[in-house]
């Protein structure tokens, strides 16, 4: 749980993405979402919650076990780079 104290009124937080468990991407969740700054948050307590449990869309997205993420911009590692090469590399796919 995390609260943050804005000018207006004290805001609860419960739910964060399943898995992080540091303080510090608490930190950067509440600046991301509610534009909070660090000294206005308040990090009480961080726990992993069962899947069941949780109630924002933005969240339960990630529940899926065959989520993929695309790479639109693959970049090829220093071991695969030819050293010439007559072309440019093809890094969109």
């Amino acid at each position: 749980v995390s609260h943050f104290f804005p000018v207006s009124c004290p805001c609860h937080v419960c739910e964060k993405k399943p898995g992080t468990l540091s303080p510090f991407i608490g930190y950067r969740d509440m600046g991301a979402r509610h534009r909070a700054r660090a000294h206005a948050i308040q990090i009480m307590k961080v726990q992993i919650i069962p899947a069941n449990k949780c109630r924002r869309p933005a969240i339960k997205q990630f529940h899926d076990s065959k989520i993929k993420f695309p790479l639109p911009h693959r970049v090829l590692r220093r071991q695969h780079k030819p050293r010439f090469t007559t072309k440019r590399p093809n890094t969109f796919f």
